[in-house]
């Protein structure tokens, strides 16, 4: 009778992961789970189905823009975060704006930009960063 919305749930799983003393350069798109502990000076968009998740480990770090349903922080982006379903642990530090539906965030997590929040459905990333390459 009060069964839970699959569509809303995170994944359980990671498939990729960036480790500690990785860099990359460049734009991922996934689907599944996806785990950065390393550097990743590129933007991350999740694609395919609505349980797609990205953590941002303690020792990570994402110079770009993080498009997934969920995105869990315990490190530092520093690009627009857009995500139905946002985490910021204590020690998340993000520089610039985060789009969401749902959103905790601990005390000590830092956001030195604007939230917007959009309950309706998926936000939809911002406009000036359409199209771009």
């Amino acid at each position: 009778m009060f069964a839970k919305k699959t569509s809303l749930r995170p994944r359980e799983s990671i498939e990729t992961l960036l480790g500690p003393n990785s860099q990359a350069d460049g734009d991922i798109e996934f689907q599944g789970g996806l785990r950065v502990e390393g550097v990743l000076r590129g933007n991350i968009t999740a694609r395919g189905s609505g349980d797609s998740l990205v953590v941002v480990g303690p020792s990570g770090r994402v110079d770009g823009t993080v498009t997934a349903p969920t995105v869990i922080v315990h490190g530092t982006i520093q690009g627009d975060l857009v995500a139905r379903r946002v985490e910021l642990k204590a020690d998340a530090k993000i520089q610039g704006d985060v789009h969401y539906a749902s959103l905790a965030m601990e005390q000590g997590a830092v956001v030195n930009g604007n939230l917007y929040c959009d309950k309706e459905g998926a936000p939809q990333p911002p406009a000036a960063d359409q199209g771009k390459v």
